[in-house]
């Protein structure tokens, strides 16, 4: 094999394992990103959660738009509350 291929081959090699290792990096940067946003979201939600059952009430149905609680007893009215940013 001649030292033209030689170096032509090595350079090559040395492309791919640069480009994998940056792949690499890049996808686990972006997954961490991706889910630190979500956990966020999610504290989000259940700082509201928290907030919408003080006092006695119980969550009795939550939906993508939607959470119902009631009051502490039987008679107490539904309350139905839409989040900011929901």
């Amino acid at each position: 094999m001649t030292f033209r291929r030689r170096l032509t081959l090595a350079s090559a090699a040395a492309v791919a394992v640069a480009v994998a290792t940056a792949s690499i990096v890049t996808w686990f940067f972006v997954r961490s990103e991706l889910r630190s946003q979500i956990d966020e979201s999610l504290r989000a939600r259940l700082s509201f959660l928290e907030n919408a059952t003080v006092g006695g009430a119980t969550l009795t149905e939550m939906s993508e738009l939607t959470v119902s609680a009631t009051g502490p007893s039987p008679v107490s009215p539904v309350m139905i509350a839409t989040p900011a940013g929901w």
